[in-house]
């Protein structure tokens, strides 16, 4: 405050002595002491508060939790906690298949080596008793040594009459528990990561300001005061603990788990980072959803069961589509600003009509295909399950079909498209769980 007084007073001084109202005059001795004794407390002023001064000319503010989370975004989380939720859930349920094919075995095995162990006596019945009894010592032992083998080829592959796919063989414990929350807390923070840095490369570029981006939770280094720098240094320590909660999970599975976090974090920083960001490309979409939808499902089932199948792709298609449409919604509402800037995202190139029409076609066709893959997998009441969750959706679709898509109501279309992200992954894992779980039960 005496800074900003003293500056005042020297801008009018000199404003009236350039007027001539009043000629410069030299002080005498007891003025400039007066004068000198008068700035002395204003000089001590300003040197104590000298870092607080810094601080209110740069605007930003200390560090704290609050500028974390700002910078993190959780409602953005979802891109994260979906596929997770999805993985978990079909591996559950595979684990209650499995557990069911298991039941059935230990009750068949026993059975057929007595029928075989019976039959092998009535052929030798006509020989001696020594006789008959060596043959049955014979016979037995090759019939128990079917058993294994009948476990073996189950192990390999669960096929349900009434399904198009099948399920993998799996078994669930402790080790599985601390995979699926040490995967959830990787992603989770490499999604914060890649917010974080993508914050920072908009306002390194200018894109991001109070004139570009009116919606306040867009862009936090800009309506919150937080320091470039620091949220530079923030977006990679969330890097550097997202490897190690993946590190946690390769010493509990193997090294594939560890090449799928690898390619995830180098797309994380090739989406933010760099001349030329995936963001302001095209395919930003779809780089997004396929790393986010599809390598998160993936490597979480596979660190929950340690097997791969067909079937985790096909269930891994809703959140890959659910965040896909949270970034084409994002960009059909910054088409001005993304434009004005020379980012060539999806939505510039076709046109905000046709990415409107895009993004509710998108949302209809994860529907559909969910609903196919519970009909494709026999578990009727999963389809009853997608047509009660797919009323909610339908109406969060038809928000996102009319818009509008601009600045002004940005944050109410992202809290449209990711209220849907939220409603789809819902709907699947409660698919998931009832209907596969209660098919199996009904099979046993």
């Amino acid at each position: 405050m005496a800074g900003s007084s003293n500056s005042s007073v020297v801008k009018v001084q000199g404003t009236s002595s350039f007027g001539g109202e009043k000629p410069p005059q030299e002080k005498r001795p007891d003025e400039t002491n007066s004068s000198d004794e008068e700035k002395t407390p204003g000089a001590e002023m300003s040197l104590s508060e000298k870092t607080s001064d810094e601080e209110k000319t740069s605007g930003y503010r200390p560090f704290s939790l609050k500028a974390a989370l700002e910078l993190a975004s959780p409602p953005s989380w979802v891109a994260a906690v979906a596929p997770a939720c999805i993985a978990g859930a079909l591996a559950l349920v595979c684990a209650v298949w499995s557990a069911q094919a298991a039941a059935r075995i230990d009750i068949i095995a026993p059975v057929a080596s007595a029928a075989q162990t019976v039959s092998a006596d009535a052929v030798a019945g006509a020989d001696a008793v020594a006789g008959a009894d060596t043959a049955a010592d014979t016979v037995a032992p090759s019939a128990s040594s079917t058993a294994p083998s009948s476990t073996t080829s189950t192990a390999e592959m669960l096929v349900d009459e009434n399904a198009l796919m099948p399920l993998p063989f799996v078994q669930l414990d402790s080790r599985s528990l601390i995979c699926w929350l040490a995967l959830l807390l990787c992603a989770v923070c490499l999604q914060s990561a890649a917010n974080t840095l993508n914050d920072y490369q908009d306002f390194k570029k200018g894109l991001d300001s109070a004139q570009t981006i009116l919606d306040v939770n867009d862009a936090s280094i800009v309506y919150n005061g937080i320091n470039p720098r620091q949220a530079l240094y923030f977006g990679g320590a969330l890097l550097v603990v997202a490897a190690l909660f993946g590190f946690v999970v390769v010493a509990f599975t193997d090294v594939l788990i560890l090449v799928l976090g690898f390619v995830a974090a180098i797309v994380a920083v090739l989406y933010s980072l760099g001349p030329k960001p995936l963001s302001y490309l095209p395919v930003g979409e779809t780089i997004s959803g396929l790393t986010m939808g599809g390598i998160i499902t993936l490597a979480t089932f596979y660190a929950l069961t340690l097997r791969m199948s067909v079937l985790v792709i096909a269930w891994a298609v809703v959140p890959m589509i659910s965040i896909a449409m949270i970034m084409l919604t994002n960009n059909t509402c910054d088409i001005e600003r993304d434009s004005d800037a020379g980012r060539r995202t999806l939505p510039v190139l076709i046109g905000r009509a046709r990415a409107m029409l895009l993004n509710a076609s998108l949302g209809w066709f994860a529907l559909l295909w969910l609903l196919l893959l519970c009909l494709a997998q026999g578990w009727w009441i999963g389809c009853v399950v997608v047509l009660c969750g797919g009323t909610m959706c339908g109406v969060l679709l038809r928000r996102l079909r009319s818009g509008p898509y601009d600045l002004v109501n940005r944050g109410q279309m992202m809290g449209t498209a990711v209220a849907f992200g939220r409603w789809s992954a819902a709907t699947c894992c409660v698919a998931l769980l009832l209907g596969g779980i209660s098919s199996a039960l009904l099979s046993g």
